[in-house]
């Protein structure tokens, strides 16, 4: 059963075009013509061929192109397409409108919608490694659509309709077959597998994206309102996934005349329609008496199979709607014909294998009815298997006329309105129809042989299991459905409560067990009454997708309360608080719960807090000033956290800084945890600052996406991810990315004054020389400071330094004697070492000066600061510049930047450019505009005249002939190499590579692949065992109760705020049971939830059938109740978070036996069937001497028991 079971689809047929073996309606792609609006249908003269033409499925999936099925229409000028962003801005509007009751909305693949959404910038979208593999591409519904159902509609006999053809009046049928318009959808889960969008919005999308071969045009549904015929009821509009299915059968005639076309329908398969549930039911009435060929004069009555329809070998036939997969259709081929035999139709159990639908009256010949009944509203809406029965020409029913026939000639039993037939394979005897619940005084007269009283099942209603198995667990309640069977309740109705429901939850609730308590009651019973009372008041169960069974408990519970609150006007007592004095004080911590519970009953009084109601303690302690604050809190149901480690383990990779070897870290971590909580785990276990570690995916040699530390880490990282947590030098300043936008011309002034340039974490990628996409090894980061982002050196040795962690070749060594000579080293780009020597150094009035005679006569002089020359002494690199030398042949490092400007950290998962290399931006000084030479008898002055013939210290004779000077080279201040956003990719040619990381064992002089040592970790291994002790011991109720009753410390998201310090804290909390309902309802808290992911446990968990011991349990114990109890009923739930099933066990108070029912099936079982895996709900009862719930029950169980004795004769 899914969680979207409610659906639908979009009645009005569309014209469709002979396409051959398209499965599809054919649909106009790209441009409209301009005389059409953007409609996805053939123009209406197109019909006359649709009519005629007939698509049948080719073997295997159906691949077609829509583009090959349509004919080009008018020519017309197309505009450009909008932009990427124009585009999703006009999809998220249509996404986000509001959902308009009868429009048609269109069926989109999720895994195509979700990764075109994810081209927004600043998405939250987070796309797997294989959705963002590769281009988005047209759009394909080809893992929406069922196939396997619309190869059994288009199967041969099958006749598939669609009610209300757009063209077709009151009083004719056109009949079109569905497989040419609707196209049936996998079970899915809507946001995750597929989407909704307006029509005009699939329109638009298809004009910019096109179609994958093998989609359908577009897959329509409509949106109806499921509270229409619910007039006080808010409107619930919903979108029909899935719409309900019909098999219709017409009942054989003994007395007819045998022709051919009655003998032709015996074989001739039954049909089948496709309906809104918002449908009128008078045109699912008329449609099918045309399928069937029952003249639209003759009136006819509609009989369900609520089990389907009984198939020649015993089974049923039970039809489903086109939701179930391969199991829709599935009896198209089983069906003996779409005639039933009178003999077969007789020998069916009337109300339970057999229904008449009594509010649904033939009026489909009257011109003049209005009626607006639909097909949800007459409780038709699961769809199903249904039957005409015809009137003969006296007005006289077929099936009653047989009956009278048979009775006279002394067969029994077999009436059409008979419970059972005379069948020999059933049980003969009848039981007299009832017109509406009995009393508790007259239960037990007419006890029907073979099912005792109370052994009756509950229809499913169209996803209503997890209504029904709390229903069945509920009323088994012996107390509170004696109080409501009596008619006690009504004295205490409180229509006037504005808490309440008018009383109508109450009502409904007794009139639900007069039915099922009726000593006439069928083998099932079918709860639409009080389902639209429920779902009248709480809107969350007015529609037919599945719902929580502790939930809708929790409602009916509250809302039966509320309808019968003895307290008629409500006063305001302000709730007390413990105070500092009381802590340590037992009578007075008893004394406020005493009070706590007096003013819970002052304003809350009724039957069903009597049994219902009881009282937790619950403690918090502030870590910081120890202030201690006791509250007291009503329950009706006890939820139960079970005692099982939510672990997520993984392996996860650490880089560590230094060179150092790869580890590998095994973790084990609540699902709720953080990436922030991961880091501060792995901080603790290697003795590092987790605020200098950076954690990512990585995914074919490069980054998927880097981890948010607010994320949660069962939702980012996934069973088969790679996740690599890196150590840093510092905190990167760069990460995570601030919300900045940068034009397309990058200012390096402002990229080097960036806050977030101060400490820059760069990605580095390793890759193979000309080749592309052929990346290997783990990429990893280096840091760099403002100074450094200059330096080419200093960027080289940090790429190799992080490298010699993944390779057994030593890169490089520092050489001290190189150091210690007096040597430093220069690296320019043309690999040009250049050498200056201390000794050859002098020093000037604090400047160095250096001189180099030129050829031409002039001496180049440049002039450093001491201090300066100091400062680079003393702060020495750690390499030499020998050693770093040979390491630049190795690769050629690249800039990787993104295609448009980003100034987040690269990920390298996008494609990259990478034409820039990094020494390319180093900047080499800039020769000046040449100058005229100073020539000996040129004066300052500029005339000529006798001069000195001394040469100069600074200025010397140029040659004769020479005209121009060159003076020394500008030096331009050096910019980043690096910048924000970018990152490096390293090419190493073939010879490297092998150098490197070639290498095959340890005796190969060539390096080789080092891969990461696994970190033992004794403490979690000795957990871990732990852990899988207590799975083979398996779990008792007794610990889960402990576990409620255990302390633990509040989370970062949900703190207390400490009156004492005035401060919200993370105090510890621990609750415990102070008072006891008599009805011990018990939550066992399977599903799991957090603001990042849900889960559910599926565990068994033993629990006591008898003799639950809460002695030890409860604090208070003074009110002289025994505290032992038995069960009597479980609600269980099969499946997982995506839908599921519900079913129940309880004990029927009636003969005290255990039953199972499930829907409308009812078996007897043993006790110790009861405990499960899939328990969810455990109702337990009090053992006690006397009635329980107080005074007013002890009367009414008082009476029940006369009334008993007196029924039995004694």
């Amino acid at each position: 059963m899914s969680n979207n079971e409610q659906g639908g689809v979009a009645l009005n047929e569309p014209e469709f075009l002979n396409t051959g073996s398209a499965p599809y309606p054919a649909q106009t792609i790209g441009p409209s013509p301009p005389t059409t609006a953007s409609s996805a249908t053939v123009a209406p003269e197109s019909a006359p061929e649709v009519a005629n033409s007939t698509a049948s499925i080719p073997d295997g999936d159906p691949a077609i192109s829509t583009a090959s099925t349509v004919e080009a229409g008018p020519s017309s000028v197309s505009s450009p397409p909008p932009t990427l962003e124009q585009q999703l801005s006009i999809v998220l509007l249509g996404i986000h409108r509001p959902i308009v009751e009868g429009q048609d909305y269109c069926v989109i693949s999720g895994k195509w919608l979700k990764k075109f959404l994810a081209a927004q910038s600043n998405t939250e979208i987070q796309l797997t490694k294989e959705e963002a593999e590769g281009e988005l591409g047209p759009i394909d519904n080809s893992d929406v659509v069922d196939k396997a159902a619309l190869e059994q509609m288009q199967a041969k006999g099958v006749n598939f309709l669609i009610t209300k053809p757009p063209k077709a009046s009151d009083g004719e049928l056109a009949e079109q077959s569905a497989d040419a318009g609707f196209v049936p959808i996998v079970e899915g889960v809507q946001g995750e597998d597929f989407d909704i969008i307006p029509v005009d919005t699939w329109d638009e999308l298809v004009k910019w994206h096109g179609l994958a071969p093998g989609t359908p045009p577009a897959i329509k549904r409509k949106a109806v309102n499921t509270n229409a015929h619910n007039l006080q009821a808010a409107s619930n509009i919903q979108v029909e996934l899935y719409p309900p299915t019909f098999t219709i059968y017409k009942l054989r005639d003994p007395s007819a005349e045998q022709t051919h076309a009655s003998l032709s329908g015996a074989v001739k398969p039954p049909p089948k329609i496709i309906a809104s549930r918002s449908e009128r039911v008078q045109d699912l009435l008329r449609k099918a008496k045309h399928l069937t060929d029952v003249d639209l004069p003759r009136k006819v009555r509609l009989w369900r199979f609520p089990n389907g329809r009984p198939l020649p070998n015993g089974t049923s036939s039970r039809s489903s709607s086109p939701s179930k997969g391969k199991k829709a259709l599935k009896n198209s081929k089983t069906d003996t014909g779409m005639i039933m035999d009178m003999s077969t139709f007789l020998d069916m159990e009337r109300d339970s294998e057999r229904e008449l639908i009594e509010m649904v009256q033939d009026n489909t010949n009257n011109k003049f009815h209005n009626g607006k009944m639909t097909i949800n509203s007459c409780g038709l809406g699961d769809g199903g298997d249904l039957l005409l029965e015809e009137q003969d020409p006296n007005g006289q029913w077929i099936s009653e006329r047989v009956s009278k026939v048979l009775g006279k000639i002394g067969r029994k039993g077999n009436s059409a309105n008979s419970s059972r037939s005379s069948s020999p394979a059933r049980n003969t005897s009848q039981f007299a129809s009832s017109s509406g619940p009995t009393s508790i005084m007259s239960r037990g007269r007419e006890k029907r042989p073979g099912r005792p009283i109370g052994a009756c099942g509950l229809q499913n209603l169209g996803n209503t299991c997890y209504m029904n198995s709390a229903l069945q667990c509920l009323r088994n309640c012996e107390e509170l459905s004696k109080y409501f069977l009596s008619g006690k309740f009504k004295s205490e109705l409180n229509p006037s409560n504005p808490l309440a429901h008018g009383g109508n939850i109450a009502r409904s609730y007794a009139n639900l067990l007069g039915y099922v308590f009726n000593s006439s009651c069928p083998a099932s019973y079918a709860p639409r009454e009080f389902k639209n009372t429920i779902g009248r008041f709480g809107p969350s169960f007015s529609g037919y997708g599945q719902q929580d069974s502790q939930e809708f408990l929790a409602f009916l519970l509250d809302g039966l309360h509320e309808d019968l609150n003895r307290i008629r006007k409500k006063p305001y007592i302000e709730k007390p608080e413990s105070t500092d004095e009381m802590v340590n004080d037992e009578k007075a911590i008893s004394d406020l719960a005493d009070k706590c519970w007096d003013i819970y009953k002052a304003r809350n009084d009724s039957a069903v807090a009597d049994l219902f109601g009881g009282l937790y303690k619950s403690t918090l302690v502030c870590p910081k000033c120890a202030k201690v604050s006791i509250t007291f809190d009503p329950f009706m149901d006890l939820t139960l956290p079970l005692p099982i480690e939510n672990v997520w383990s993984k392996e996860v990779t650490f880089y560590p800084r230094g060179g150092k070897s790869l580890l590998k870290i095994p973790v084990d971590l609540d699902k709720n945890s953080s990436i922030k909580g991961l880091k501060e785990y792995i901080g603790t276990k290697l003795q590092i600052d987790p605020k200098r570690m950076m954690g990512s995916e990585m995914y074919k040699s490069k980054f998927f996406k880097h981890y948010d530390d607010n994320k949660g880490v069962s939702a980012e990282i996934g069973s088969n991810d790679t996740p690599v947590f890196y150590e840093l030098e510092d905190v990167p300043t760069n990460f995570p990315s601030r919300k900045a936008r940068f034009s397309r011309t990058f200012d390096w002034d402002e990229d080097v004054t960036s806050q977030m340039a101060e400490k820059m974490m760069v990605p580095i990628f390793n890759k193979k020389r000309g080749r592309i996409n052929d990346y290997f090894g783990l990429p990893y980061f280096i840091m760099l400071d403002k100074e450094e982002q200059k330096d080419f050196s200093t960027i080289l040795f940090k790429v190799c330094e992080r490298l010699q962690s993944q390779t057994s070749r030593v890169l490089f060594e520092n050489d001290e004697e190189e150091d210690s000579a007096g040597t430093s080293g220069v690296l320019t780009p043309d690999n040009e070492n250049v050498v200056v020597n201390a000794e050859d150094e002098s020093i000037n009035e604090g400047k160095r000066v250096k001189e180099n005679e030129e050829e031409d006569g002039y001496i180049d002089v440049q002039m450093e600061d001491v201090g300066e020359i100091t400062a680079q002494k003393k702060k020495r690199k750690p390499y030499s510049q020998r050693a770093i030398n040979k390491l630049r042949g190795l690769f050629t490092m690249k800039v990787a930047s993104k295609a448009a400007p980003d100034v987040g950290v690269l990920t390298g998962w996008s494609e990259m450019n990478a034409t820039i290399e990094v020494a390319s931006r180093i900047r080499r000084p800039t020769p000046p505009p040449p100058t005229l030479p100073m020539r000996k008898n040129f004066r300052p002055n500029g005339r000529a005249g006798k001069g000195n013939n001394k040469k100069s210290k600074l200025y010397r004779d140029q040659s004769p002939g020479s005209s121009l000077s060159t003076p020394p080279p500008m030096q331009q201040e050096q910019g980043p190499l690096i910048r924000l956003g970018e990152g490096i990719i390293c090419e190493w040619d073939e010879q490297s590579y092998d150098d490197i990381f070639g290498g095959r064992n340890k005796d190969d002089f060539r390096g080789i692949p080092l891969d990461p040592q696994l970190f033992v970790d004794a403490e979690l291994e000795a957990k871990r065992r732990l852990r899988d002790s207590r799975r083979k011991r398996g779990i008792h109720l007794d610990d889960c109760l402990a576990e409620f009753a255990k302390e633990e410390i509040l989370s970062e998201t949900d703190p207390w705020y400490c009156p004492r310090c005035k401060e919200h804290r993370r105090a510890s909390k621990k609750f415990e049971l102070w008072k006891s309902p008599d009805i011990l309802v018990i939550h066992l808290k399977r599903f799991s939830s957090s603001r990042i992911s849900r889960d559910k446990i599926d565990v068994l968990i033993d629990f006591p059938v008898e003799g639950l011991d809460l002695t030890d349990r409860v604090g208070k114990q003074n009110d002289g109740k025994e505290l032992i109890y038995d069960l009597f009923a479980v609600d269980n739930h099969y499946g997982g978070l995506g839908g599921g099933h519900y079913t129940a066990y309880a004990k029927n108070y009636e003969d005290g036996k255990w039953y199972h029912f499930d829907d409308s099936s009812v078996s007897q079982t043993n006790p110790s069937n009861v405990t499960t895996s899939a328990a969810y709900l455990l109702f337990y009862r009090r053992r006690s001497n006397k009635p329980l719930g107080g005074p007013l029950f002890e009367k009414i169980m008082g009476e029940s028991g006369e009334d008993a004795l007196r029924e039995s004769g004694n």
